[in-house]
């Protein structure tokens, strides 16, 4: 029997604004990791604040958010939540994105976790999916 997946989601604050090619630089590096140690997830950026939600072998997010923590592009990371179970939330996301400046993506994101929360209602993934929401929102 496979192992189950660990999922984290955490939010944090950028410790300044970031341009466009520092978002990018971001995103590179984390779909290569990601994808090289069997991560998938999903990264939020709002007027510098992050959410993210991550999921992936308990061994190699651990590692990955012990590295996040070091990060000093960002503070106050907070942990928001902690799971395991069988089903992937972001199969095939190394690392999916979203930038509330780019008002297509965001409205489309937040779109698909409103089908996502429909379709899973009742699962205990959808706990990940309505902290995005409420990020996306503005709640957190």
């Amino acid at each position: 029997m496979p192992d189950p997946i660990y999922h984290v989601v955490y939010v944090s604050t950028a410790v300044r604004p970031l341009a466009d090619a520092d978002l990018e630089d971001l995103l590179k590096q984390s779909r290569l990791r990601n994808f090289i140690h069997g991560i998938t997830g999903i990264l939020i950026y709002d007027d510098g604040k992050f959410i993210q939600a991550l999921e992936g072998p308990k061994v190699k997010i651990d590692a990955l958010v012990r590295t996040i923590r070091g990060d000093r592009r960002h503070r106050d990371v907070t942990t928001l939540f902690v799971t395991e179970n069988d089903n992937l939330d972001f199969p095939g996301w190394a690392m999916a994105y979203s930038d509330s400046r780019n008002t297509a993506t965001f409205a489309d994101l937040k779109a698909r976790l409103d089908d996502v929360m429909q379709i899973r209602n009742g699962d205990p993934g959808n706990s990940i999916y309505r902290l995005l929401q409420n990020f996306l929102a503005g709640a957190c």
